[in-house]
């Protein structure tokens, strides 16, 4: 299906659509902080820290954990004026703060630039496909279907992680938020690979038993949050469009009797994956219903 430049703008408007009921199935914090008065100079200065410059401040802040940097913001307004003044922590404030609120809450392995890089790639970390979504427990990008299916995304419960490992509840960590989005990937997975007999679903293992990983939907949700793809090259933000013409070939198989329950799963995820600008005319090339929507407005 070929395109002019003139003509794809209007394709764009009449092919796609927002899913904004997305946002509503996975955690959307609300991140607090102190306000302040930015008209006002600040009165207190940060001692011997003072005197580094700026660009020294930004690339401590690009390997410093969140937490540690969030804890920075603390000591006074002229600390919160920096911290603020660097690039990518800017960028997560204003791009995604409901990812940056829970895993500073939550977790302190993940660095400014961790989350930062993650923010300014596009493709879902399990299928490459456009994904609008971050995975706590492992700060990567996920789409939608994979958040739903993929083995890779499910969080183990707390007490599966007791049995799995042996633990008491006394052995846990205190902090409650470590517990919201589970004990994190990285230590969980592997203290289960060291641990005989037991191996994480979807890793290859000789072993015969494996953990149980949770599939319920309300689970598997609150680990993960929105967040658009900010493109570095021209700062332009990504929220992700869907395919009408891909809903269209999913509500005419729901009412299609002779259409069996695995094309109509197939029919769903499909309907269920975004795509960036670019991405969405490549998969109009194969869509033969976007293709037939198209040619009925151009009629």
């Amino acid at each position: 299906m070929a395109l002019t430049s003139d003509s794809t703008n209007e394709v764009l408007s009449v092919l796609t659509y927002s899913r904004p009921d997305f946002r509503t199935e996975v955690l959307d914090l609300i991140p607090y902080g102190i306000s302040d008065n930015y008209l006002s100079p600040p009165t207190r200065s940060l001692g011997t820290l003072g005197v580094l410059p700026i660009e020294l401040f930004d690339l401590i802040f690009r390997s410093a954990d969140l937490r540690a940097v969030a804890s920075f913001q603390l000591v006074n307004k002229r600390a919160r004026i920096i911290v603020r003044s660097s690039i990518p922590y800017k960028y997560l404030l204003l791009h995604s703060p409901s990812a940056l609120c829970a895993l500073t809450r939550s977790t302190a392995y993940f660095t400014v630039g961790q989350l930062y890089n993650v923010l300014c790639s596009s493709t879902c970390s399990v299928c490459n496909q456009f994904g609008g979504f971050i995975w706590l427990p492992a700060c990567k990008r996920c789409c939608m279907p994979c958040l739903r299916e993929s083995p890779q995304l499910r969080p183990i419960t707390q007490r599966e992680s007791m049995a799995a490992l042996g633990l008491r509840r006394r052995a846990l960590p205190d902090d409650p938020g470590t517990s919201h989005i589970g004990l994190g990937e990285r230590p969980l997975r592997n203290a289960l690979h060291q641990k005989s007999g037991y191996r994480t679903v979807g890793t290859p293992s000789t072993q015969q038993s494996a953990v149980n990983f949770t599939g319920g939907s309300s689970v598997q949700f609150s680990s993960a949050t929105f967040l658009p793809y900010l493109d570095r090259s021209t700062g332009t933000l990504h929220y992700g469009v869907s395919c009408r013409g891909c809903d269209c070939a999913y509500q005419t198989a729901m009412n299609d009797p002779d259409v069996s329950y695995v094309e109509r799963m197939a029919l769903f995820r499909r309907r269920d994956l975004t795509y960036s600008l670019d991405g969405f005319l490549f998969h109009l090339e194969t869509c033969s219903e976007g293709k037939t929507l198209w040619s009925r407005s151009d009629a």
